[in-house]
């Protein structure tokens, strides 16, 4: 499993979150036929530690996270829900999160889509599960 897979996974299995976007988690972009709350993910880079031989030891990937509503109060609502299934992210699919680091949360809001954003990037690091 990748780390967005991993991401993704935490995102849709977080209660709080879930009670307020219902499942609606996408990679890269929401589909157009998908009313908000919703929340899009995707991975901004990746930089690999690398160990004795060239081996990877760790990655560190930044994520961007976006959720998207109506209202700033329920965007900021599903943020915070967010950031605290990021924090949970521990032993998942192929992967460890070995570490969490909140980078930014940013307010926004879209005109052409007439709806609120909350940015936050978050990077992980993490490792190969054994």
């Amino acid at each position: 499993m990748t780390i967005e897979a991993d991401v993704a996974q935490a995102l849709k299995n977080y209660p709080a979150l879930d009670s307020i976007i219902g499942g609606r988690v996408y990679p890269n972009r929401a589909p157009a036929n998908v009313a908000p709350p919703l929340v899009v993910y995707q991975r901004i880079s990746t930089t690999f530690q690398l160990a004795m031989g060239d081996t990877i030891a760790a990655e560190d990937s930044r994520i961007q996270l976006s959720m998207w509503a109506q209202t700033d109060e329920v965007a900021a609502a599903g943020a915070a829900e967010v950031i605290q299934a990021v924090l949970g992210m521990g032993v998942d699919g192929t992967r460890h999160v070995k570490a969490h680091v909140i980078d930014t949360e940013d307010a926004d809001w879209d005109e052409t889509a007439n709806l609120h954003r909350r940015i936050i990037d978050v990077i992980l690091v993490s490792v190969a599960a054994a």
